[in-house]
């Protein structure tokens, strides 16, 4: 018992480390339901209970749905020995298979689960009821689980369950919760691995009867995710015959087995308490949308009602509804069916009749219990839609129209029909009801139109389309340079003489002839030009189009002054560009080197010049330039001056004409020492640092800026004397 707490205590604290880590899988337990909301979601079609007991430890029961777990059924009710939901307090049913689900409840065991397991039970858990099933059997799904399986597997804590019936026909109560086709109840040692646990024998599981252990009937849990329990039945199908419309005791009831230990667990599927074995089937020809139809003037629909075989006929009675009109719309069939003694089935037609269109109807079929208590059950129905007859029409005529032209064609059928172009040629998807035509060539176009199953008569119509011929015409853009001339191209097929062409362009541009010449083109003729072409034998037009590209690159930059002084000098003319040419004024080819300019001689020079691109040359740029002279006018210079004081020739200064001025002036002695220098013509009084100067020769350097642009320079000598 030591061993088996400090193992519970582990697991139970690896579960709280995982608490925050794990999501409890795929099963959703809602525990602590009322007796009442328990019946309620178990109890199916034609059961009626009532007087619901729960007699169970809150936690132990509970609601459940189940996503994907394997568990066999997806929602329902389940009891256990333990608790139902995981949580911080318990481990319940869900989670994965390595939590230990062991809850001790303190609940008593139940007696007649003492006698199917054996030995004392403890932690009994029950919900009972009394019912009305209103057929002659009853049946209800379930699987059994538990913690026992793998280590107490052949053990002496047989942990059971059984579901106890009683009322008229039989004695004392019935446990319906046997092994499929014996009489031996389903525990832990009836269905299991065959696989004894550590220290137990087979035995203990042979002698529950012939068969048993049943291996084929149990799933292994050890590696679960959703289920904690280690192992499980596979979904099991409980069943019973009853008398319709009698009072029936049924007990549901779970319990551990000798100890508190290893919890067990029961899963019911919900709604699968049922009493009405009548269901019926449509073999309709189509479905539309998840609906079945069927189409007036096609193919029936086939009703097949089925029950557990008896010995004795059946009538079951039907009510025809809906706004389908019987005989108008669908054959005249009877309101009731009879089931042939030993064969469990009958089936009958539902003919759609090919009446006036009246849009689609809808036939539904109720079929009435044979057991039911009130005359009026209803065990199970259908619903049949009935369209009209189908139809196919091609509302486009014969048509004539020029190659390559598109259009669509028009046509009318049913939605539910699927429609065939044949051929698929031109066609830009033949499966459309108005599906687009190019054709190149005349052709003759079928459709048919069926709905595939419903056993229709095959729908059928064509259209004639007639091609007139029309040109094949070509064009491939083109580039050209700047004031060159250029002829559009273009290839006509096939070879005729009796074509009408016309060319559309940019700035007004029209022509009639094939190949039109543009001459000296400018960047406005560039873009894209549009020819058309009409052979005499039809109205057809063919058109293609090109873009005219005008290579134009732009003139250099000139960077040299147009205006030069007169003055013994050589200038050469600069511009900025690439692949330069200068031109004057009688050349009719460029030169790469530039034009040099002698300012020795007053005149005027012309000159154009040009840059390349590729092979493409740029407006010429015209220039102009002027030789001239720039200072016409006097300039006073003395030859000699003697700064004494007396008042005459005292200072040395440059008198030019008016409108000229002098912008520097330099005196250097005999040396080349520079002695005096003024910018705005100030006038040199013969010192120099302060101090008279000595007699002699002076050298001086003078620029003029002339009045008409320019500068002059003036050089020459000056004598001091006293």
């Amino acid at each position: 018992m030591t061993t088996q707490l400090n193992f519970r205590f582990f697991v139970l604290l690896s579960f709280g480390i995982l608490l925050n880590l794990w999501t409890w899988g795929q099963i959703l337990v809602s525990p602590a339901q009322t007796a009442s909301v328990l019946a309620q979601q178990l109890v199916g079609s034609g059961v009626q209970f009532s007087n619901p007991i729960l007699t169970c430890a809150p936690n132990a029961n509970g609601i459940f749905t189940a996503l994907n777990s394997g568990l066999g059924l997806d929602s329902g009710i389940v009891l256990t020995t333990g608790a139902a939901a995981t949580n911080k307090n318990y481990v319940g049913v869900n989670g994965p298979s390595s939590l230990l689900a062991s809850t001790n409840n303190n609940m008593p065991g139940d007696a007649m689960l003492n006698v199917v397991a054996g030995q004392s039970t403890k932690d009994a858990c029950s919900l009972e009821f009394d019912f009305v099933p209103q057929g002659d059997s009853i049946r209800f799904q379930y699987v059994f689980s538990s913690e026992e399986y793998i280590n107490a597997t052949c053990g002496p804590y047989n942990d059971a369950f059984a579901f106890l019936i009683s009322g008229p026909g039989i004695s004392g109560q019935k446990n319906l919760a046997l092994v499929p086709g014996t009489n031996i109840p389903v525990t832990i040692n009836s269905i299991n691995s065959g696989v004894p646990g550590s220290g137990y024998s087979l035995a203990n599981c042979t002698s529950m009867g012939p068969g048993s252990p049943f291996t084929n009937e149990y799933v292994d849990n050890t590696n679960g995710m959703y289920l904690t329990h280690k192992g499980r039945t596979v979904l099991l199908d409980a069943r019973f015959g009853v008398q319709p419309c009698s009072i029936y005791h049924l007990k549901f009831v779970i319990a551990d087995a000798g100890n508190y230990l290893y919890d067990s667990g029961v899963f019911l599927r919900a709604g699968s308490l049922q009493s009405n074995d009548l269901s019926t089937s449509v073999a309709a020809p189509r479905t539309l949308s998840g609906k079945q139809f069927i189409v007036k003037g096609c193919a029936p629909a086939t009703i097949q009602v089925k029950t557990s075989v008896r010995t004795a006929p059946q009538t079951i009675k039907m009510n025809l509804g809906g706004n389908a009109v019987r005989g108008i719309d669908y054959n005249l069939v009877s309101d009731s069916l009879i089931i042939p003694a030993n064969t469990g089935q009958a089936s009958f037609f539902i003919s759609p009749l090919p009446t006036p269109k009246n849009g689609v109807k809808l036939l539904t079929i109720k079929f009435k219990s044979p057991f039911a208590c009130s005359n009026e059950q209803i065990a199970d129905s259908i619903s049949l839609l009935i369209y009209d007859s189908i139809a196919l029409h091609v509302l486009t005529p014969d048509t004539t129209l020029c190659a390559r032209s598109s259009f669509a064609i028009r046509a009318f059928t049913d939605s539910i029909v699927q429609v065939q172009w044949m051929p698929l040629s031109f066609l830009n998807d033949a499966t459309l009801i108005q599906p687009v035509s190019t054709p190149l060539q005349s052709i003759k176009y079928f459709v048919t139109g069926t709905v595939p199953g419903a056993g229709c008569k095959l729908l059928q119509d064509s259209l004639s389309i007639q091609v007139l011929p029309t040109p094949s015409v070509f064009a491939k853009d083109q580039s050209v340079c700047n004031h060159s001339s250029v002829t559009l191209q273009a290839t006509v097929l096939p070879n005729y003489d009796h074509y009408t062409y016309q060319w559309f362009g940019p700035d007004n541009f029209s022509s009639k002839t094939l190949s039109p010449s543009l001459n000296r083109v400018l960047s406005k003729n560039a873009g894209k030009y549009t020819i058309q072409v009409k052979a005499d034998t039809s109205d057809c037009i063919a058109e293609a189009s090109m873009f005219l590209t005008v290579v134009a690159p732009k003139p250099p930059v000139f960077n040299s002054t147009t205006t030069f002084c007169q003055e013994n000098k050589i200038h050469t003319l600069s511009v900025s560009g690439s692949n330069v040419l200068w031109y004057q004024v009688n050349d009719t080819i460029g030169h790469a080197d530039a034009p040099i300019i002698n300012a020795a001689t007053e005149g005027t020079y012309h000159f154009f010049v040009s840059q390349k691109d590729s092979s493409c040359e740029s407006e010429l740029l015209p220039i102009t330039i002027e030789v001239k002279k720039c200072c016409e006018g006097h300039v006073m210079i003395p030859s000699a001056f003697s700064p004494n004081g007396d008042g005459l020739n005292d200072q040395f200064k440059l008198k030019p004409d008016f409108g000229n001025s002098v912008i520097q002036l330099d005196i250097f002695n005999r040396w080349g020492q520079l002695v005096f220098r003024t910018y705005n013509n100030e006038a040199w009084d013969g010192t120099f640092h302060g101090v008279p100067a000595e007699l002699g020769v002076y050298f001086y350097d003078a620029k003029i800026a002339c009045a008409k642009g320019g500068q002059v320079r003036y050089t020459g000598d000056v004598m001091l004397v006293y």
